[in-house]
């Protein structure tokens, strides 16, 4: 319980930070709180949140016009997030994430409507800024 609570916590306190600030600094926010309690979460909610957290980044960040530059930092912050969610050591935080991410759709379907039309934004920018 101890645990749980702690871990939850640590979210709450990573959604409240991210709450104000461009989608770069709440992305990043978000890296750091998986990188420090992820393997404390070993509730699918808590891996549910962070998972709506990221989407609503990437949605609000392609909803900005970034520049090359932020395009490259927010690049730089998604390649670092699935690097902290694929690090977990606790088999328990692991199961949990894998559940929330098979069931994300399923919950919240409309924001995976609008997730996925930003990832298609954001990979159409970085092929702009490659060229």
């Amino acid at each position: 319980m101890k645990k749980f609570l702690l871990g939850f916590t640590g979210l709450l306190m990573c959604f409240l930070f991210t709450s104000c600030g461009n989608p770069i600094s709440k992305m990043e926010s978000l890296v750091k709180d998986i990188e420090k309690n992820g393997d404390e979460w070993t509730k699918p909610d808590q891996w549910d949140e962070a998972l709506v957290i990221q989407a609503n980044c990437l949605i609000d960040f392609i909803n900005s016009d970034p520049t090359e530059d932020e395009y490259e930092a927010f690049k730089e912050a998604i390649d670092d997030l699935g690097g902290a969610m694929s690090d977990l050591t606790e088999s328990k935080a692991e199961r949990a994430r894998d559940k929330a991410i098979s069931k994300f759709e399923k919950n919240h379907k409309d924001l995976q409507k609008d997730f996925d039309k930003a990832m298609r934004k954001f990979n159409r920018l970085g092929r702009k800024f490659d060229d």
